[in-house]
């Protein structure tokens, strides 16, 4: 159910890119209020009580289905410069004094290991790689502003909901072949490895303060 969940989730941008000049923008928006919607109920569900994300996913859920109707196009648009801020604050922060930086901490589950464990060269480079995607969130959510606000929605979506997507994927790619290059006798997995690992990680754990 979760992977069909994320799946959909990520079915959401190009349901929205190719709702516009079809003229379904709401319906598209109304689809991302029913996930949220589902993801509320899964939440109560699996864990048997009421947790601050259920009530996250609700509020969120609320406020697409009531705007989705009137503003389809200012929520369509600010929803990405949600995202992108939250994804810029969450590696930002963590870069902050006495801080874990948010791929160190990831490394550090992936491997099983505590963040201070784990070999010098591995700290430095995923600090920096926890860097570089704060610094990538930031430049595609002001560009995806200055979309929104100056250019027509089309030209918009097809950079926001499709292109900042595969400039994501090339990114993620091009680091695999700088990792094997600068660390690769420490963090040696493929993608294939990555995935595999990526399953079984708790992500809980990367919010929880460091000691």
């Amino acid at each position: 159910m979760s992977k069909l969940l994320s799946l959909l989730y990520l079915s959401y941008p190009l349901a929205i890119h190719f709702a516009i000049p079809l003229g379904h923008l709401s319906l598209a928006l109304f689809w991302l209020a029913g996930l949220l919607l589902v993801s509320a109920v899964r939440e109560r569900l699996c864990l048997k009580k009421f947790t601050p994300a259920f009530f996250v996913y609700l509020l969120f859920a609320t406020v697409v289905f009531v705007l989705a109707g009137n503003y389809p196009e200012q929520l369509a648009k600010f929803i990405p410069l949600i995202i992108y801020t939250s994804l810029f604050s969450l590696f930002a922060v963590s870069l902050g004094a006495g801080k874990v930086p948010l791929i160190t901490a990831f490394a550090s589950l992936m491997r099983g290991q505590v963040a201070a464990d784990l070999p010098p060269q591995v700290q430095r480079y995923t600090r920096g790689l926890t860097l570089v995607w704060c610094g990538l969130f930031l430049l595609l959510g002001v560009l995806s502003l200055l979309l929104a606000l100056y250019a027509p929605i089309y030209l918009w979506s097809l950079f926001t909901n499709v292109i900042s997507y595969i400039i994501i994927g090339l990114v993620f790619l091009l680091e695999i072949g700088i990792r094997k290059r600068l660390v690769g006798e420490y963090m040696d997995y493929g993608i294939k490895d990555f995935l595999q690992r990526l399953a079984t990680v708790d992500f809980s754990h990367l919010f929880r303060p460091s000691k």
